[in-house]
């Protein structure tokens, strides 16, 4: 089974009540990358069986648009081939920035994702994942602080292979704490952290 992959941790994944996984590539067949330094990274839609246990896939992050909107649109697919809900990423800006709302035993739970600029931003009219933007941000932190009870903000950036936030960083994630989320989560790194 794809789902394999996650040895020991896919029986956490399966009994807990939600989770969340940061897809770090598009699901396509495209031969058509583009062009960015870099590794472009792809998988086969059909490894999107392998992401059946989570609750919400993230696609905010550096490499979601390595084979363009073909790429994003067929991982944007796949996932909901599976039910799954995506955040994090669209056809445009406002899309990109739309959070997923779960409820958990009474107790709603909006999750916002949004990643560090790295040929993956949506705009206005393009398709990409959502960026890290203070005001823009504050107004999602906002609008999801009125329908849910938590709000978890994941954030993809931080320093390839370095165990510690950058003082930046570490202050960006603090506003995001100021403004009332109960978490953000970062991932990018390639190390614990």
């Amino acid at each position: 089974k794809k789902e394999n992959i996650f040895g020991d941790a896919l029986a956490l994944i399966k009994n807990t009540h939600a989770s969340f996984v940061n897809l770090e590539c598009p699901l396509t067949t495209s031969t058509h990358p583009v062009a960015k330094s870099g590794p472009n990274l792809k998988s086969h839609p059909d490894c999107i069986h392998a992401l059946n246990n989570f609750s919400i896939i993230g696609l905010a992050n550096n490499h979601i648009m390595d084979f363009g909107s073909t790429g994003l649109k067929t991982t944007i697919n796949a996932c909901r081939s599976i039910n799954v809900s995506t955040t994090g990423a669209g056809i445009n800006l406002i899309e990109a920035r739309r959070f997923h709302t779960i409820t958990l035993e009474g107790l709603s739970v909006s999750v916002i994702a949004i990643s560090e600029h790295e040929f993956n931003q949506a705009g206005e009219n393009t398709p990409g994942s959502a960026p890290i933007d203070l005001i823009d941000n504050y107004h999602q932190i906002k609008e999801a602080k009125k329908i849910a009870d938590m709000v978890i903000v994941t954030l993809h950036g931080g320093n390839e292979y370095f165990p510690y936030p950058r003082p930046g960083l570490r202050k960006l994630c603090q506003h995001y704490i100021d403004l009332g989320v109960e978490a953000v989560i970062c991932h990018h790194p390639h190390v614990p952290g």
